[in-house]
């Protein structure tokens, strides 16, 4: 057998010479072993992407058509994404102990208790606790599960944040900026203009302006007169440079990962506006409560905000907790949007004065004028709701202002006879010159907005409609306090006060259904109290007739006030003067007037 020793030798055994059994496995040994690394090659090299079958134009392949690959396992399946970068950077170190750590809340109970009651008085909130924790204190991830897989685009529109503030308590502020520079992505961040609207508290000037001299990014703008919140927010967008807006209130905490997915909804859709899932920063003690169950925003039909369950449709629609839920209204003090449609839908109107109203006006253009409303459960802000506010307003009060407000956006954004529902629960505002209107009228032709009948088919469709007839509505007198009227006390309680503000709070309507309502709230019993809440199919039925009882058509007892408190409860039917009620106005069931107005 002849021992081929050369590679000439072994190109004239295949040229023709018959082959020895060992030569043909070694020529069969080596096109497998070839074959086999083409195989290799083809699958598990790193070529491309591979869920394309082209280089993008940008690569030094060009345009070459390569076969499709698996990518290997440490590096990512496309670089023009990210997941949500969880940023909490901080100055100095943490007590992992120390007050409101982790959300923890605060006791205050070891502090003079007329301190804490000045400080409630002047912020409305518990500013003895604010004081006694870190403007850096941790806060854990509250977003659902479903969220820490999200991935961002790594090209993410920059945002000019604006926080309007006026007599802010000052650890609650500099909490608010820190949680936004601390944990926003600086890639994305362009500037935090502060817009001051006039304080006058001494710390909110030299301190301050010293203070966030740290803040390369932070800007502080101070007005020299009273603007309000929608005037000043209007001159932080006039002075913001990058091309998206984020409003925030300035008693605030933002959590990990809070601000890209906004902006990645945006990127998506330019006419998305998009606000954080709101949890609540408890006002007393600052404990940090995450929000258990998603609610949407409402409004009632005096046109004021309010919460209220996802409906099943929407619920429906959504994939997973992680997914946007469509919301007809939002609270106003924290969303993001792209600032050439926040121009391009009119802004805030300029003819709203201090606070109020704006966020449901700006909401009904949203989604009437081209654009969608979502709250986002991946991205999270805690927010102090404050019982009051804590600055004045010019020339006014604050039911005036808002009541003002929102008669602009009725007259402008709200069709009969839906219309006539405002009029209904706030008759002090027929007559009232709301200002003029001739440049937001043109503004809703030019776009060509949807009616708001559209608006409640197709964005609130589960809305109860209003009761357009009443048996009675206005002031409900009681005959042994003629002069009082029963008003509504809190969000839930009621008593009798003097009458004659014939604002919402004592603007009581009884329905034809024989529901009693105030505010889009209707009165029930609970435990012989009686009490407002949302209207619902199982809402307390009443009966009554002018000048006598009102009573509770299941317990059969009687709406009475108490001789001593005023405060109002069920009590067993009698004929005693307590027990004896009068309304404002009476109708027919054809809605024409009963009886004169007394």
């Amino acid at each position: 057998m002849p021992h081929y020793k050369s590679r000439t030798d072994t190109q004239s055994l295949l040229g023709g010479l018959k082959p020895s059994r060992r030569a043909v496995q070694m020529i069969v040994c080596a096109l497998f072993i070839w074959f086999g690394a083409s195989i290799i090659n083809m699958h598990w090299g790193l070529s491309i992407d591979s869920g394309n079958t082209e280089t993008d134009s940008t690569s030094s392949r060009g345009k070459e058509k390569l076969h499709k690959v698996r990518p290997q396992p440490h590096k990512r399946e496309d670089d023009k994404y990210h997941y949500v970068q969880l940023i909490d950077k901080i100055t100095e170190p943490r007590d992992p102990n120390g007050p409101g750590e982790n959300g923890r809340p605060v006791d205050t109970s070891a502090t003079d208790e007329a301190k804490v009651r000045q400080s409630w008085n002047e912020n409305y909130f518990n500013e003895i606790a604010s004081n006694m924790m870190s403007v850096e204190r941790y806060l854990g991830d509250y977003r659902p599960r479903e969220c820490f897989n999200l991935k961002v685009s790594s090209h993410l529109p920059a945002t000019s944040i604006i926080m309007t503030f006026c007599e802010e308590s000052w650890f609650t502020l500099l909490r608010s900026v820190h949680s936004v520079m601390n944990r926003s992505p600086p890639e994305i961040l362009t500037e935090l203009i502060l817009i001051d609207d006039f304080s006058q508290r001494d710390y909110l000037k030299k301190p301050l302006d010293d203070y966030m001299k740290r803040f390369p990014k932070v800007k502080i703008i101070r007005l020299k007169e009273r603007h309000g919140l929608v005037r000043a927010r209007m001159i932080g967008a006039e002075l913001a440079t990058s091309s998206v807006l984020t409003f925030l209130d300035s008693h605030i905490e933002c959590t990990v990962g809070w601000l890209e997915p906004l902006l990645q909804r945006i990127m998506e859709d330019r006419r998305t506006v998009v606000s954080s899932v709101i949890d609540e920063i408890n006002s007393w003690t600052f404990e940090y409560i995450r929000v258990q169950k998603s609610l949407i925003g409402s409004f009632t039909w005096a046109f004021a905000f309010k919460w209220a369950p996802v409906p099943d449709y929407e619920e429906k629609r959504r994939s997973s907790p992680a997914s946007p839920i469509r919301s007809p209204t939002m609270p106003g003090g924290i969303f993001a949007i792209d600032k050439s449609f926040f121009y391009e839908i009119g802004a805030y109107d300029p003819g709203f004065d201090i606070w109020g109203g704006d966020n449901i006006d700006l909401s009904f253009r949203i989604w009437m004028c081209g654009g969608q409303l979502e709250f986002l459960p991946c991205s999270r802000v805690g927010h102090i709701f404050r019982s009051g506010l804590p600055f004045s307003f010019p020339q006014s009060n604050v039911k005036q202002t808002f009541h003002h407000n929102t008669l602009r956006t009725v007259e402008v954004w709200v069709d009969e006879p839906y219309k006539q529902a405002f009029f209904d629960n706030v008759p002090d505002m027929i007559g009232v010159d709301p200002g003029n209107l001739t440049d937001r009228r043109l503004l809703r032709k030019k776009l060509q907005c949807k009616d708001f009948q559209w608006y409640l088919d197709n964005v609130h469709p589960d809305m109860p409609k209003p009761d357009m007839k009443y048996r009675a509505k206005g002031m409900l007198k009681n005959r042994r306090f003629p002069d009082l009227c029963l008003t509504r006390l809190s969000e839930r309680y009621l008593e009798l006060l003097k009458c004659g503000d014939i604002l919402r709070d004592q603007v009581f309507l009884f329905t034809w259904r024989n529901t009693i309502e105030n505010d889009g709230s209707c009165l029930m019993v609970s435990k012989d109290v009686l009490l407002r809440d949302q209207c619902f199919p199982g809402s307390a039925f009443f009966e009554h007739q002018r000048g006598s009882s009102i009573m509770e058509t299941v317990s059969k007892k009687c709406l009475a006030a108490d001789e001593k408190t005023r405060r109002m409860s069920i009590q067993e039917c009698n004929n005693k003067d307590n027990q004896q009620w009068t309304w404002q106005e009476y109708f027919k069931e054809n809605g024409d007037p009963l009886m004169e107005e007394l």
